[in-house]
C-alpha cells in the first residue's frame, strides 16, 4: 500500500487511519501500513488538511493503544490473575515469602510490588515478606563484573529461596536471559513461579505456574498494564488473607532477645 499526500508525493503531513479501531497514524512517525493494535490494513487520509498535529496524534494514540490493550488483557488474562493471586496468598499463609526479579523498568516494578506487599494497599503495614532481587547493588555489580550478569538473579534465588516460596519474574519481552535462569533455578528448588510479561511471552511463558501476558507488543504499554496487574494482585492477596482470618505478621509480638 503506497501512502502519498494530496500532491501525490510522500510527505510529513500524510495521515492514515485504521478502519477497525480508528487509530490514526502519522507517516512521519512510523513507516508501517498495518495497524499495530488490530493488524488491519491502514487507509490513507490525504485530504491535505491538517486537523491534528503530530504531537496530538502521539498523545491520542498512546492513550488509545493503552485502553485497547487493557481491555484485551482483561478479557484474556483475568483467570491467570486470579490463579497468581491464589498462589501468592497460599504461600504467605504457609509462612513463605515472595522474591521478585526483572531488568530496567521491570526492576523498578519489582521494588514497587515488594513495597506494596510490605506496606500494604488496602491495609497499612501488612508486612507480607517480599524481596526485590534488584536492590543489592553490591552483589549485582560484583557478580556481573566478576562472573556473569546472566547469573545475578539465579544466584540469589539459589541462596535465598526455599521450597514453597514464590518467584515473580517480570519481563516485557519474556526473553531476558537472567530472568529465565532465575525461573529455572526456582523450579528446580521447589519454588512456584509467576510470570508477568507481554503478548508474545517469549521463553519465559513456559516456565510459570501462572503466566499473565499484557496484550500488547509495545514495551511502554506492557509496562503500564503490568503495574496495574501488580496492584490488582496485591489487593487480591490482601482480600484473600482478610477473609481467611489469617493473622498479619504485624499483630504478632516481637521475639524476646533471650530467645534468639
Amino acid at each position: 500500500m503506497t501512502i502519498k499526500n494530496h500532491k501525490g508525493e510522500w510527505g510529513w503531513n500524510v495521515y492514515y487511519d485504521c478502519p477497525n479501531c480508528s487509530t490514526t497514524y502519522w507517516a512521519g512517525i512510523i513507516g508501517q501500513y498495518f495497524c499495530e493494535i488490530c493488524g488491519c490494513e491502514l487507509e490513507n487520509r490525504s485530504s491535505g488538511i491538517e486537523v491534528q498535529t503530530p504531537k496530538d496524534i502521539l498523545i491520542q494514540n498512546h492513550f488509545n493503544s493503552g485502553v485497547i490493550a487493557r481491555k484485551q488483557t482483561l478479557e484474556t488474562q483475568a483467570d491467570n490473575i486470579l490463579k497468581a493471586a491464589e498462589i501468592l496468598a497460599t504461600a504467605f499463609m504457609s509462612g513463605n515469602k515472595v522474591l521478585l526479579c526483572g531488568n530496567g523498568g521491570s526492576a523498578a516494578d519489582c521494588q514497587h510490588m515488594a513495597t506494596e506487599f510490605i506496606s500494604g494497599i488496602s491495609w497499612r503495614d501488612t508486612f507480607l515478606p517480599a524481596v526485590a532481587l534488584t536492590t543489592d547493588t553490591s552483589f549485582i555489580t560484583s557478580r556481573g563484573n566478576d562472573s556473569d550478569f546472566a547469573e545475578i538473579f539465579q544466584s540469589q534465588v539459589a541462596t535465598l529461596g526455599i521450597r514453597g516460596d514464590v518467584l515473580i519474574c517480570i519481563s516485557t519481552s519474556g526473553n531476558s536471559v537472567n530472568v529465565i535462569r532465575a525461573a529455572g533455578e526456582a523450579r528446580e528448588n521447589g519454588l512456584q513461579v509467576i510470570i508477568l510479561t507481554g503478548k508474545k511471552g517469549g521463553k519465559l511463558k513456559s516456565l510459570g505456574e501462572a503466566v499473565i501476558q499484557a496484550q500488547s507488543n509495545d514495551t511502554q504499554i506492557i509496562q503500564e498494564i503490568l503495574i496495574a496487574v501488580e496492584h490488582i494482585l496485591v489487593k487480591l492477596v490482601e482480600h484473600e488473607l482478610s477473609i481467611s482470618g489469617w493473622v498479619w505478621n504485624s499483630k504478632k509480638p516481637a521475639p524476646d532477645a533471650s530467645s534468639r
